[in-house]
């Protein structure tokens, strides 16, 4: 190649040479001058990143301080609280059992205190007997009939006999009461002094009214107690007497009554009768039909004495809601089957 050929060098003057330099140097400038902004920027930010998680923590501090002291506070109320209710449930707890330990009824403690001693035994025989009906349902296959169950349940004065007739030896005792001539004692068949006797195919309780009402006329006409409805019942069953609904057959009286020093003579039921043949000294033996008086099968009775109003006393060894109460000489005749006076021999 020729010299002629090389490209041709072009001279400038200085200031071209700086017009040349300074667009370079004016962008190295700019570059220079915005990392140093851009680093002061972020240093700004971090401060004041800095300061506001600074206030914040100081805030969440203060917060935090404040609610562990409702917190303490709260807790202790809570603490107080429980201690004032602990201390007044001991308190009451103890208040009661001091005013249960001083104040219960001397009579029976089921009772409430202050009721009177009358209402007391009432209430606590109803206790009794609703417990005693519990035990006989639960037993009840453990009497000799079914008899034995419906008495209790037929007759509420009953219900301990019953109760306690599974566990009882089933033997007489004798009658230890004392009596007045011409004051008849009130007797039931189901006395346990005898009303486990066996008697009649079943026991004297449920089929003993005969020799029980013929043992009252006993007592009461002579003021003697040796001939218990155990041992009239004893009697009856010698003397093979026992065969009938109401347990004592009619012959009995008419026949057997020399041991006992009385007689019996048989009349013609009538109110009018009735009225006419009671006295001091003569007692009426009535066999009343079922289930007219009361719930009972047949069954004997006893008249002891006129009232002023013309109404007749009944005992009724077979209920005493009977015998609680005086009755017109009408329904007794109407309820009769078999009319007898019964007196002592002395009396004829």
């Amino acid at each position: 190649m020729s010299l002629n050929d090389l490209p041709e060098k072009k001279h400038g003057t200085y200031s071209d040479a700086v017009e040349r330099r300074h667009p370079s140097h004016s962008s190295y400038s700019t570059r220079s001058r915005v990392p140093g902004e851009q680093s002061r920027r972020r240093r700004r930010d971090a401060l004041s990143t800095k300061a506001s998680l600074f206030k914040k923590q100081s805030i969440f501090k203060r917060i935090d301080t404040r609610t562990r002291t409702f917190i303490v506070l709260g807790l202790a109320l809570i603490l107080a609280l429980l201690l004032i209710f602990i201390i007044s449930s001991c308190v009451h707890s103890c208040t009661q059992n001091s005013k249960s330990e001083v104040e219960v009824n001397s009579i029976d403690s089921r009772v409430a205190v202050g009721t009177s001693e009358k209402l007391t035994k009432q209430l606590a025989s109803k206790l009794d007997q609703n417990k005693n009906l519990t035990w006989i349902a639960e037993h009840a296959n453990e009497y000799p009939d079914e008899s034995v169950v419906e008495l209790a349940l037929n007759h509420p004065d009953a219900i301990d006999f019953v109760a306690n007739y599974p566990g009882s030896d089933k033997k007489s005792s004798p009658y230890d009461e004392s009596v007045t001539q011409g004051k008849t004692p009130q007797l039931y068949t189901w006395d346990s002094r005898w009303g486990g006797v066996s008697y009649a195919g079943s026991i004297l309780a449920t089929k003993g009214s005969g020799p029980t009402a013929l043992s009252m006329a006993y007592m009461g006409l002579t003021g003697k107690t040796n001939w218990s409805p155990a041992d009239i019942a004893g009697a009856v069953e010698t003397a093979q007497a026992s065969d009938t609904d109401s347990g004592m057959n009619k012959t009995f009286l008419e026949k057997n009554l020399n041991d006992l020093g009385l007689i019996a003579e048989s009349y013609t039921i009538s109110a009018a009768n009735i009225r006419a043949l009671i006295d001091a000294e003569t007692y009426l033996l009535v066999e009343v039909k079922p289930n007219i008086l009361s719930s009972d099968a047949a069954h004997w009775v006893l008249i002891t004495g006129e009232n002023d109003d013309g109404t007749v006393n009944v005992y009724d060894p077979m209920s005493s809601e009977v015998s609680s109460r005086p009755w017109a000489p009408s329904t007794i005749a109407n309820a009769a089957s078999a009319l007898y006076t019964v007196s002592t021999k002395s009396s004829e």
